[in-house]
């Protein structure tokens, strides 16, 4: 971990995001564009960074300052049954952008996941805790994080927990759907929910404050799944019910981790603060 100059000087340049029209990547933008930031949004039709050639033409054209890679193979039970792709996306075209940011001389931020570890840890995860991947899908991500300290010198990597926002798949948007059948959640899955726009914001300050190395950012918190499921319900007053079950009796391709909770700490010394108690987090995305 450590901390340089780097975006300010590279403000005349524009902040190139891949990834866009996934739930993250369009937090990203709009952070982006509300801070009146130059910047070029690619999606996976725009640029396949599997293609090293391709990331190598596109990015070289458009000369950025600072690549930020949204992009990602996210579908954990589908990494189970396609390996392949899920290494192509994270972890080899993760390497192909990283090592055209280093030809071009820019920075790389790269976002990855609590996926990473074990789960079985008692308390939150370091930044440099050991990682311990149990299925393909955090297997995929560390080998892309490998790749990029590899390739990049001048990078970010920024680990999160359980994403919510609008314009994607997740929890809270699968319980706004309106009324549907009961749905079993997790009590002794232990996560950091984290809103994809103050991700969005920690995430660009933190490049602005010259943090390079390996970071973990989410909103100030931890909880069980089922408690956040709960709380989602409660705030949003939804129709669909939850309740509590073991993650032994959910049959799923993938194992999920039940340890999920990163530390921030670093990254918050680094920001001056915490990024907002998930529950603030939750009610600010309910009455957007």
């Amino acid at each position: 971990m450590g901390r340089a100059s780097g975006w300010i000087a590279a403000e005349e340049k524009p902040v190139v995001v891949l990834g866009a029209g996934g739930l993250l990547a369009k937090a990203i933008v709009d952070t982006l564009e509300d801070q009146d930031h130059h910047y070029v949004a690619l999606s996976e039709s725009s640029l396949d960074i599997t293609y090293e050639g391709r990331v190598r033409v596109l990015l070289k054209g458009l000369n950025p300052g600072i690549v930020i890679n949204a992009a990602g193979y996210t579908d954990i039970d589908g990494a189970e049954e396609n390996p392949e792709r899920a290494f192509e996306v994270n972890g080899a075209g993760a390497g192909n952008v990283a090592g055209v940011c280093a030809e071009l001389g820019a920075l790389v931020v790269h976002v990855s996941t609590d996926y990473v570890f074990d789960g079985t840890g008692l308390t939150v995860y370091l930044p440099e805790d050991k990682p311990e991947p149990v299925n393909v899908y955090g297997k995929s991500k560390l080998e892309g994080e490998r790749l990029v300290r590899e390739k990049a010198e001048n990078h970010l990597i920024v680990r999160t927990s359980l994403l919510f926002g609008a314009g994607g798949n997740n929890l809270v948007n699968t319980l706004f759907e309106g009324e549907r059948a009961p749905m079993e959640i997790p009590v002794d899955r232990i996560v950091s929910p984290t809103y994809t726009r103050h991700f969005a914001d920690g995430m660009i300050r933190l490049a602005g404050k010259g943090a390079r190395g390996t970071f973990h950012l989410c909103n100030h918190g931890r909880c069980s799944l089922y408690a956040f499921a709960r709380e989602v319900v409660r705030q949003g007053k939804g129709k669909t019910a939850v309740y509590p079950v073991h993650s032994r009796s959910i049959r799923r391709p993938a194992a999920r981790i039940l340890n999920g909770a990163l530390d921030c700490s670093s990254s918050y010394d680094i920001l001056g603060s915490p990024l907002p108690p998930w529950e603030a987090a939750l009610s600010e995305y309910i009455g957007s």
